[in-house]
């Protein structure tokens, strides 16, 4: 996991700098929002329905015997993460403290939307970011 954190923080570098601008300034490591995120399945962020779908999706493509399916599930798994970030950006911006960003980083109940909308752009986000690297 350790390769696709790197990488993940390399493509949060790229598309989404002003967050690892304000993280950098507050000295706080991405890794220390992420890690809970993904060891909970994001059970905290989103509603039952979502957390669902991301685990057909991460199940379906890690059964898949092609290795590029294989790893499309890694990125299923790290996306959201990615997704809560850029959702939260202008939030996370105005924030001065380091508790003030995770709180607001937690804070799934403010995560309301339609969960297919949510899955289709977490599938966008891998397709056109995670994969493709555009």
């Amino acid at each position: 996991m350790r390769n696709e954190m790197t990488a993940f923080k390399a493509i949060l570098r790229e598309n989404l700098p002003f967050i690892c601008d304000k993280l950098l300034l507050l000295g706080l490591p991405i890794e220390y929002l992420i890690y809970d995120s993904l060891t909970s399945f994001y059970a905290h962020y989103f509603s039952t329905d979502v957390v669902l779908r991301l685990w057909d999706l991460i199940v379906f493509n890690i059964s898949n015997k092609d290795k590029i399916a294989k790893k499309r599930a890694v990125w299923y798994f790290m996306a959201p993460a990615y997704w809560i970030l850029r959702e939260r950006e202008a939030e996370i911006l105005g924030a001065s403290t380091v508790e003030a960003v995770i709180n607001i980083y937690k804070d799934g109940g403010a995560i309301t939307y339609d969960p297919d909308w949510i899955v289709n752009d977490i599938r966008d986000l891998i397709k056109d970011i995670f994969v493709t690297g555009s």
